[in-house]
């Protein structure tokens, strides 16, 4: 009992094929390495991958868009402003904040020391309090609008006499 299985009876064997019966042929063959015994399946190689012309197109258009993501997400020197604020009307304006920077309160003709940030745009956010009343101007985006760029500049507060809670104009001045 060496493990091997009892042999079939012959009348419940198939048939085998006869020696000039067609059959599908074997796709590789067996050869024998120079170096040793090894087996080696010899199958016909596939064309090279970039001679296909639908291998170019596809890696040109990934190379295009990698640049051009490239291009997008590199980083760009934002130039910084200087700004400082004027209060130009006759009331003293408080807690000004203009940007996103605090400013504090700022008397009749005074001005703010310079503070840097940037970009800074024409049109800035704008709040304050005069007269006790709550006065804004914020843009809905800066969409079409320059930067100022590098320099000083100044924005300067004229307010009349608040009857709105936007009853005031902002003016940009290069210094």
């Amino acid at each position: 009992m060496g493990g091997w299985a009892p042999r079939a009876l012959e009348e419940i064997v198939r048939p085998r094929r006869q020696s000039g019966a067609s059959a599908r042929p074997f796709n590789f063959t067996v050869r024998r390495h120079p170096w040793g015994t090894t087996m080696t399946f010899d199958a016909p190689a596939p064309a090279q991958l970039l001679s296909r012309p639908r291998y170019w197109a596809t890696a040109a258009t990934v190379a295009a868009v990698l640049g051009v993501l490239l291009i997008a997400v590199w980083p760009r020197e934002v130039p910084k402003s200087d700004i400082r604020v004027r209060n130009a009307s006759d009331v003293t304006l408080r807690d000004v904040v203009v940007g996103r920077t605090h400013y504090g309160d700022i008397a009749a003709g005074e001005s703010t020391p310079y503070q840097s940030w940037g970009p800074a745009y024409p049109h800035p956010r704008v709040e304050f309090e005069a007269g006790g009343t709550r006065l804004q101007q914020i843009p809905v985006d800066h969409f079409g609008e320059h930067i100022l760029g590098a320099g000083r500049f100044t924005y300067v507060i004229t307010l009349a006499a608040p009857k709105s809670a936007a009853d005031f104009s902002v003016e940009v001045a290069k210094d």
